[in-house]
């Protein structure tokens, strides 16, 4: 068992939030009701079947990556002023707080996991076996210039050479995208240096050309900035938002339970990360 506000700091320490975008919502959701906590689930995000787990599972605390109230009002219908049942986030609330047995508190560590060292970001070319540019970093001017993508942007290449067919052949063996995996460029081009964007990262693109990438591995990408792509001649591998973060409850369950020790808290991953367009056989974690 953990104090609250013990677990609390070491999530922060975790994912610090001082590197929260400023657009996010990331921290503390719903608080626990228990001021000693002994149960956590990590998932991906809060689903039906998330809840369900957590409630048949008896956790205190579910940490997530995307947040539960998101702030700009456009998703899941979500106001962040109300809590109703006629939008599914208010349904969310009222089961994890009012369904039996007991009821789960939500954290998220989002952008704030997403850039801190040893992140998603971090993991992300881990997975891949990238390894750090080591030529010269961007400039102080151009991280500033890009300063709402750049916290969450890395630099790479690949040990030896390979081109893009090459490395459009590992990503999508290291992330299990299958066949949900989209590439743009001439397959026998060298790819030098690479940038990596979790998630969504199609506004990275300028910022990669920028800094002389050859490839920007990332998902999400819009039809629009496919083309902006192909007139830099910048070439792009779309892996999707999903398969891009899907390793984040693995990775924050390894190093929350790392930096918790020995002490007698259950530490989870969630078993319904799912793919939210893709059938459950095609999409469930590995």
């Amino acid at each position: 068992m953990i104090e609250k506000s013990e677990l609390i700091n070491i999530i922060e320490g975790i994912a610090p939030p001082c590197l929260e975008a400023e657009w996010d919502n990331s921290g503390m959701q719903i608080e626990p009701a228990a001021n000693v906590i002994g149960r956590i689930l990590i998932a991906l995000e809060v689903t039906p079947d998330v809840i369900s787990e957590a409630k048949s599972g008896e956790y205190d605390l579910i940490i997530v990556h995307h947040p539960l109230f998101f702030g700009r009002g456009d998703a899941l219908g979500a106001k962040g002023k109300n809590i109703l049942q006629s939008d599914p986030v208010g349904r969310y609330v009222w089961r994890l707080l009012a369904e039996p047995p007991s009821p789960v508190g939500v954290f998220a560590a989002h952008t704030t996991f997403d850039a801190a060292e040893g992140g998603l970001c971090d993991e992300m070319g881990r997975l891949i076996g990238l390894a750090p540019w080591e030529d010269e970093d961007p400039s102080p001017d151009l991280i500033d210039e890009f300063s709402y993508i750049a916290p969450f942007a890395r630099i790479w290449c690949f040990p030896e050479p390979v081109d893009l067919a090459g490395a459009f052949a590992r990503v999508r063996s290291a992330l299990g995208t299958g066949a949900d995996i989209r590439v743009s460029g001439k397959p026998s081009r060298n790819v030098m240096k690479i940038m990596t964007v979790c998630g969504g990262g199609g506004e990275a693109i300028p910022f990669a050309v920028r800094t002389g990438c050859s490839l920007l591995i990332t998902g999400d990408i819009r039809q629009h900035e496919w083309r902006l792509a192909e007139a830099e001649g910048l070439a792009l591998i779309d892996a999707g938002h999903y398969y891009t973060e899907r390793p984040f409850a693995a990775l924050f369950a390894k190093r929350l339970a790392e930096k918790m020790g020995p002490k007698g808290v259950v530490v989870d991953v969630s078993t319904e990360i799912l793919q939210p367009y893709a059938s459950p056989q095609q999409a469930k974690a590995e």
